[in-house]
């Protein structure tokens, strides 16, 4: 992916982190209450959606870093790294926000692959960085 690419990639994330924030912040208590959820479990459940927007955010500051270096020298591994954090996004924040808005288990079966994939994210950025100059 170009440097560029990557930029516009962090945006979108960020934007769509900021919306899902929104989201848990001021409808998803309604829309979990509406279901017959009790308040601890709606705790939980945003407590969840929130740590899953977190994420998203900082993994986000992450491909925009690695924007920053691949328009400056972009190597492979620094691609490799962005695809890393994106199926981390995906996993990890899309198992959790699955999970807080419909309880679904098999969603966070999939969370532990994510953070996985977020490690694998920054041993290879670690990497990129080493061998750019």
């Amino acid at each position: 992916m170009s440097g560029k690419s990557l930029l516009i990639l962090s945006a979108v994330l960020a934007a769509i982190g900021v919306a899902i924030g929104a989201f848990g912040a001021h409808a998803l208590p309604k829309y979990l209450g509406k279901q017959g959820l009790e308040v601890a479990a709606i705790a939980k459940r945003e407590a969840n959606l929130n740590t899953g927007v977190r994420y998203q955010m900082y993994h986000t500051l992450a491909i925009l870093a690695i924007g920053v270096l691949q328009v400056q020298a972009g190597t492979r591994t620094g691609t490799a790294s962005c695809y890393a954090f994106l199926l981390g996004i995906a996993l990890f924040s899309g198992g959790l926000y699955i999970w807080s808005l419909t309880s679904n288990s098999i969603a966070v079966m999939v969370v532990p692959i994510g953070g996985l994939c977020f490690i694998t994210g920054w041993v290879l950025f670690a990497i990129s960085i080493a061998r750019s100059e």
